[in-house]
C-alpha cells in the first residue's frame, strides 16, 4: 500500500507487453508510466525527483545529463557483462543457451553497464512470447527489493561482450540446419519480431507458431508473392494482413500446416 501522494517511480515501456508489470508496480508506489524517448526529459524529472527511473522495455540510450538527475534502473535479459546491446534473447536462444538471469542494474554511460543490484532466473524455453511473459513477471517482484533496499549492488566482472540488434535480413532460415535449430529460429523470432523466412523461387515463406510433434515440427507460414502477380487468380485460402505485418501491396496468406 502507498502511503505518498506524489509518484515517486517512473516506468518506461514501449510496448503493451510490459503493462501487467507497471500495473503491479503502481500497487506497490506512485508511478508514471512514460512510452516514448521525449517523453523522459530533464522537467519531468525535476518536476517528479523520482526514486528510481525503471526502464524494463527501453531501446534508447539515456542522455548523461539525465543520468546524472536521477537514478535509472535497467533489466536485461542475459548475465552481463555478456549478451550487452540488442536482441538478447534472440542472441541467446540461437547460441543454445537455455537458461539466463534477468539482471536489474544500475544505469550509467555506456550499453547496458553500471552495477548489478538484483538477479532472477529466467528459462529461455517456448516461443518468445512466453519468455516475455516470464520475464515480466519477475519484474514486480524486483522492483518490491529495490523500494524496500533488499539487494546488494556488485560491479559488473571485467570482459564480456555486445551483441547488435538483429535486422529483418537476418531472419531467413538455412535450409541445411537440423530440426532442432529450424525450431529454435521460428520460435525466438515469433510476433512482434521479424518472423523466420524461406525464399522458393519467387515465394518468400515466413514461419511462426512452431511447436515441437515428436520427430516432426508443426509451424503456421504465410506465403508471400515476391513480385507482382500477373493476375487475378490467386490461391484460395484463408488469407488477411495482420496488423503486425509492414505496409505491402502483395497478398499474404496463412497456410494452415499439413502432417
Amino acid at each position: 500500500m502507498t502511503t505518498d501522494a506524489s509518484p515517486t517511480l517512473i516506468f518506461g515501456a514501449q510496448r503493451d507487453l510490459m503493462l501487467p508489470a507497471f500495473a503491479a508496480i503502481s500497487r506497490l508506489a506512485p508511478t508514471v508510466l512514460i512510452r516514448r524517448p521525449e517523453d523522459l526529459n530533464a522537467t519531468l524529472l525535476d518536476r517528479i525527483r523520482p526514486r528510481y527511473v525503471l526502464l524494463p522495455d527501453w531501446s534508447w540510450l539515456i542522455d548523461e545529463e539525465l543520468l546524472a538527475r536521477s537514478t535509472f534502473i535497467g533489466f536485461h535479459p542475459g548475465d552481463l557483462p555478456d549478451y550487452r546491446g540488442g536482441s538478447p534473447l534472440q542472441h541467446q536462444i540461437f547460441d543454445g543457451v537455455t537458461h539466463c538471469p534477468l539482471t536489474c542494474f544500475e544505469m550509467e554511460k555506456g550499453v547496458d553497464s553500471g552495477r548489478i543490484l538484483l538477479q532472477e532466473e529466467l528459462s529461455l524455453a517456448g516461443s518468445i512470447g512466453e519468455i516475455w511473459d516470464r520475464s515480466v513477471a519477475l519484474i514486480p517482484g524486483m522492483v518490491a527489493r529495490l523500494l524496500s533496499g533488499d539487494f546488494t549492488p556488485q560491479d559488473q566482472r571485467p570482459g564480456g561482450f555486445i551483441r547488435k540488434r538483429r535486422t529483418p535480413a537476418m531472419s531467413r532460415l538455412d535450409p541445411a540446419w537440423e530440426l532442432d535449430r529450424f525450431y529454435d529460429f521460428i520460435r525466438m523470432l515469433d510476433d512482434p519480431y521479424p518472423n523466420a523466412f524461406l525464399d522458393i523461387a519467387d515465394k518468400r515463406l515466413y514461419l511462426r507458431a512452431a511447436r515441437r510433434e515428436g520427430e516432426r515440427l508443426r509451424a503456421e507460414v504465410l506465403i508471400e508473392q515476391r513480385d507482382p502477380p500477373r493476375s487475378n487468380q490467386r490461391r484460395r485460402h484463408k488469407c488477411l494482413t495482420p496488423s503486425w505485418w509492414w505496409p505491402t501491396p502483395t497478398m499474404r496468406c496463412w497456410v494452415p500446416a499439413v502432417p
